[in-house]
Order: structure tokens, then C-alpha cells, then sequence
């Protein structure tokens, strides 16, 4: 697999998919809580909207990681000046 950079595509694909993810996230976040005078009794938004916090606070982490070879790459570039 070629790379350059730092990076490979698989590496950006995992780059591009976590960042879909965490934006659609956010716009399904900012629907509920839009429309969160229509959910039924059953459904505490409060809740979801926690644990959809959560998990974008994860998706964060786990993209970050994701992110790093770009660092590595330059700090190797300053090293050999």
C-alpha cells in the first residue's frame, strides 16, 4: 500500500468515516433537541442526548488516533534539519 505523509488512503478512509460520523451525530443531536417538545414520555432525551455525547466524545478519541502518523511525519521532517 502506498503512503506519503504519514498516511495511506485506508488511513484516510478511517479519517473520513469517523468525521461523517461525528457530524451526523451532532445534526441527529441538534434535530432531537430541536423537535424534544415531541417525543413521547417514554423517551427521555436527557438521556440520549448523554450517551450520544458520549459517543461522539469517543469517536473523537478513536479519530485522533487516526490523525497522529500526520505528527510523527513532520516531527521526523524537523528532526532530519
Amino acid at each position: 500500500m502506498e503512503k506519503a505523509f504519514g498516511y495511506s488512503q485506508m488511513k484516510f478512509n478511517y479519517i473520513t468515516d469517523y468525521a461523517n460520523s461525528i457530524a451526523e451525530s451532532a445534526v441527529q443531536m441538534e434535530m432531537a433537541w430541536q423537535n424534544r417538545e415531541n417525543f413521547k414520555e417514554d423517551i427521555d432525551i436527557e438521556q440520549w442526548l448523554i450517551r450520544q455525547t458520549e459517543n461522539i466524545d469517543q469517536a473523537m478519541k478513536e479519530l485522533s488516533v487516526y490523525l497522529e502518523p500526520l505528527s510523527s511525519f513532520y516531527e521526523s521532517k524537523q528532526e532530519e534539519k
